[in-house]
């Protein structure tokens, strides 16, 4: 069943809002935990998570006021020049450890301590499916937005 006009945009909308504030939360939360190891492991430092979220919050609000996204283009670049490096870095040092050590089967299939940070890591991997929808009716009726 398809539903055109008025009401079938209005749930397209609240369902793109409930998705987006979704992802909101699963990136707020993978930002937090992955800080707070970072402070924890690199410089001793034992930071409340409650902060990183603080600043996420902040730092978040700030960038809701952009309404031209070209602004972040080099970003763009200068994340997926980071993501590339990141892949290289893990599969070679994945493949290393493999060559030296062989192939293990100790570890567990499912972490009991820390297995709640992959639900938001799991989300946060999907969060290009919540940017499609916006994407292509912005790209669509470029002269509804300014």
């Amino acid at each position: 069943m398809k539903l055109y006009g008025p009401v079938g945009k209005l749930l397209v909308d609240i369902s793109l809002c409930f998705s987006q504030i979704g992802f909101t939360c699963a990136y707020v939360y993978f930002i937090m935990v992955n800080y707070n190891t970072m402070a924890s492991e690199i410089f001793g430092k034992d930071i409340d998570r409650n902060y990183f979220a603080i600043f996420c919050l902040i730092l978040f609000s700030f960038l809701c006021f952009v309404r031209k996204i070209e602004v972040f283009a080099a970003t763009h670049l200068f994340a997926d020049a980071m993501i590339m490096l990141a892949i290289i870095i893990i599969v070679s040092f994945g493949g290393i450890k493999i060559s030296n050590d062989g192939l293990k089967n100790d570890v567990a299939f499912i972490n009991q301590k820390t297995f709640t940070d992959a639900i938001g890591f799991s989300v946060y991997a999907f969060e290009g499916i919540g940017m499609i929808l916006p994407v292509q009716e912005i790209t669509a009726n470029p002269a509804g937005y300014k």
